[in-house]
């Protein structure tokens, strides 16, 4: 219990491969997780084991993890009940997916290159980002409309939603297929710059046709402006202050590592703010 406690990771990890080795021990595995209800470091410890498991086993396979992961979330969330994010997390659940989807962008903004844009690349990026979505949204509410039987204003905000690929999606398979070349500068320049273009479209499209509230083209061109002007306003702050503090001496190895992740939690909720304000 008390290496449970000061190390759940590595303790879940341990009894997880133990106890399957043997049908009673599989059992107990579902008796340990579902007895980590009670105790908030426990159910930690199940989520961070689960999400490393599932990387490491799709490393092993050689697929995207993100499938992996998609799956072992649902069981131990809305499949068994085992793990409810809004009871442990509370009203910190929002900031801290706010905060994961802000490190995810910024690592895979990482993985660009302004080499890449060649007349190519930059033609067929912007017309997957104006075109694509926009053809993605359309049949994306027609098949949420026609499929699931939902109202023509809830298919119509699915389908702003699906929009998004994202690089949660986007980099693992890239990284798994091993693409190269055009193709590969293409898909991981959209599957980044579309994200926040995707959440913008997403909160307009909800606050048209489910608040009842219906921005103009010039409040929806605001909002985008007010967005991208404090992200970019909160970077420029955030390298200023870095060079400022440390000059060209950077420190690198693991503390640079931690001071750039510690600037990109404090430039999130910062920049959203200023926003609000």
């Amino acid at each position: 219990m008390l290496a449970i406690l000061a190390h759940p990771t590595t303790a879940t990890w341990i009894l997880t491969r133990e106890l399957s080795k043997s049908p009673e021990g599989a059992w107990s595995i579902s008796v340990i997780i579902a007895a980590a209800g009670q105790n908030e470091i426990v159910e930690l410890g199940v989520i961070i084991g689960v999400a490393v498991g599932a990387q490491l086993l799709a490393h092993r396979l050689r697929i995207p993890s993100i499938l992996l992961l998609i799956i072992g979330g649902f069981i131990i969330g809305p499949l068994t009940g085992w793990i409810d994010p809004d009871r442990l997390f509370g009203d910190l659940l929002l900031p801290l997916v706010s905060i994961a989807v802000a490190i995810i962008l910024f690592e895979g903004g990482l993985t660009l290159d302004l080499r890449e844009l060649s007349d190519g690349v930059t033609g067929a990026v912007s017309r997957l980002l104006t075109v694509g979505l926009l053809v993605t949204w359309a049949l994306g509410a027609v098949f949420a409309y026609v499929l699931f039987d939902l109202s023509a204003q809830l298919a119509i905000l699915l389908g702003a939603v699906l929009v998004v690929s994202g690089p949660t999606v986007v980099l693992p398979i890239l990284r798994n297929i091993r693409l190269r070349g055009r193709v590969e500068s293409v898909l991981r320049w959209e599957g980044i710059a579309i994200d926040p273009i995707g959440v913008l479209l997403a909160v307009l499209v909800f606050e048209a046709v489910v608040a009842g509230q219906r921005p103009t083209l010039g409040e929806a061109v605001v909002t985008f402006a007010t967005m991208v002007g404090v992200g970019a306003l909160v970077g420029v702050l955030a390298i200023a202050v870095g060079r400022a503090r440390f000059g060209r001496a950077i420190p690198f190895g693991p503390f640079l590592a931690a001071a750039t992740m510690l600037t990109v939690i404090f430039a999130d909720p910062l920049a959203d703010g200023i926003r609000d304000w």
